[in-house]
């Protein structure tokens, strides 16, 4: 089953072609996903630190070189991985999943095979293949993901906070990692009651992954449905 129409034959998308070299321009549309992925269109798509190194330093991880092992990409390469949208077009076999429906995806396509995959370290996968670096990504009408990276978002939920899952994964899994830093001494010696300890993974006055695990970090010192809750909705 699929929303897709088949009157439309090319697509605007972001593609990067070299260092200071991004163009928006026509390409074709992404072939129907193959078993076990899906077809999304984009609703929205955030722009990462690692797109900008792209941008500005690339290569960084988009392979020039050779081929990557595990998607064929080489070159020209469309951005975006902080992204949501809408199901259209189901590969075979997947279920669990239904056309129509919002979703959000996790970036590291994985191969499943090597130690790490199998391990449950897939985002360390032997040939990761990031969405936006290492395969086609969402700045782009539509994109196609495996269907195992991708968590339902609930009815009517924002599009633009659903960009912002995926990034926020880091902040979260940074705090998880760290568990409790209460009473630990900073380095200087500096304890939590001179400066929250959360400034600790706050990143340069940036707005990084480090700025997200603060406002985790914040969240999780003040409680459910404080002031200091990064997902709250004002009313």
């Amino acid at each position: 089953m699929s929303l897709s129409s088949n009157s439309q034959r090319s697509m605007r998308a972001a593609v990067w072609h070299g260092r200071n070299d991004i163009r928006v321009e026509d390409v074709p549309l992404p072939v129907s996903p193959p078993a076990g992925w899906v077809q999304i269109r984009v609703q929205w798509c955030g722009i990462c630190g690692s797109d900008l190194h792209e941008y500005v330093a690339g290569p960084v991880f988009i392979p020039v070189d050779a081929p990557h092992p595990l998607t064929g990409i080489k070159g020209q390469c469309i951005l975006g991985h902080e992204f949501c949208g809408e199901i259209v077009e189901l590969g075979a076999g997947v279920q669990g999943f239904s056309v129509g429906e919002p979703v959000a995806a996790d970036a590291c396509q994985h191969c499943g095979t090597c130690y790490y995959c199998t391990h449950g370290l897939y985002n360390i996968c032997e040939n990761l293949a990031f969405t936006g670096l290492m395969n086609n990504g969402a700045f782009a009408e539509l994109v196609n993901v495996p269907a195992n990276l991708l968590y339902k978002l609930p009815a009517n939920f924002p599009a633009e906070a659903g960009a912002l899952i995926e990034p926020l994964a880091v902040g979260m899994h940074a705090v998880k990692k760290a568990g409790s830093l209460l009473g630990q001494k900073r380095r200087g010696g500096w304890r939590r009651h001179h400066r929250p300890v959360h400034h600790h993974v706050r990143q340069g006055g940036g707005r990084g992954p480090g700025d997200r695990a603060g406002n985790v970090r914040r969240a999780q010192d003040q409680g459910p449905g404080s002031g200091g809750d990064p997902c709250a909705r004002s009313e």
